[in-house]
């Protein structure tokens, strides 16, 4: 919606029931628009929409988003794929070789909880090549072994409020009911989830993963976890 008092481009949050607003782009002192050479005395002045298309049209240039099917089978069309691929939104690790990658994004317009909203996470697995596995082995898992393939057992993740304090624990077999076979150079393995917080409209969320070197039919070696580092839940100053 665009507000006819202001101009302000807003996003209701939830689209129905008990509505709120918020605005969708950030405040003018924030946008990339005061480098494009409209006027200082009139900029941000009943300009919202454009202050989003210009915020959106700099994020696309700084390589913020990329291009990626829409689903998973062969053939399916590309789009624009609005999770960040960018610091400090995204955030990866490295244990024993295998990369996590995580990136999350806030859905306004769903009704999560007692905060409107939730937040969609995306989690990437890859499997690193064997100098990169190397590199990353720890003194602790004694003499490197080059591994050839990984499988996901486990997720276990903790929610946090602002402090940094855990609120919730999530814990399960595999992930969207798939156990991921990961091998060096691959593919990543790419899935989605959501949650929301209780209190508040910022936290965080962490955790790992469990993983078995070759398969869990085949093990070719131990068990070992992966960690998820730390990425923050938060409502940005620009939305979709």
């Amino acid at each position: 919606a665009v507000s006819l008092k202001d101009g302000d481009l807003l996003v209701a949050s939830p689209p129905f029931g008990n509505v709120s607003y918020k605005p969708a782009h950030p405040d003018a002192a924030q946008s990339p628009g005061n480098a494009m050479g409209r006027d200082s005395d009139t900029f941000g002045q009943n300009d919202g929409v454009l202050r989003w298309f210009e915020e959106y049209a700099s994020r696309l240039a700084a390589g913020w988003y990329e291009v990626a099917p829409l689903h998973e089978f062969p053939y399916s069309k590309k789009a624009i794929n609005l999770f960040p691929v960018k610091p400090p939104v995204m955030v990866s690790a490295v244990t024993r070789g295998v990369m996590v990658r995580a990136t999350v994004l806030y859905a306004p317009e769903v009704v999560g909880g007692p905060i409107p909203g939730i937040f969609s996470y995306s989690i990437r697995f890859s499997l690193l090549s064997e100098s990169d596995q190397l590199a990353h082995w720890p003194a602790t898992a004694g003499p490197f072994r080059r591994m050839t393939s990984v499988q996901l057992q486990t997720r276990h993740w903790i929610i946090r409020d602002q402090n940094g304090l855990p609120v919730d624990e999530v814990q399960g077999d595999g992930v969207i009911g798939k156990f991921p076979i990961l091998t060096p150079g691959g593919p990543e393995f790419i899935y989605q989830s959501c949650t929301h917080l209780e209190n508040g409209d910022r936290g965080f969320m962490d955790g790992y993963f469990r993983f078995v070197e070759g398969t869990n039919r085949n093990p070719t070696g131990p068990i070992f976890d992966v960690i998820c580092p730390r990425f923050r839940l938060e409502v940005p100053p620009f939305l979709y």
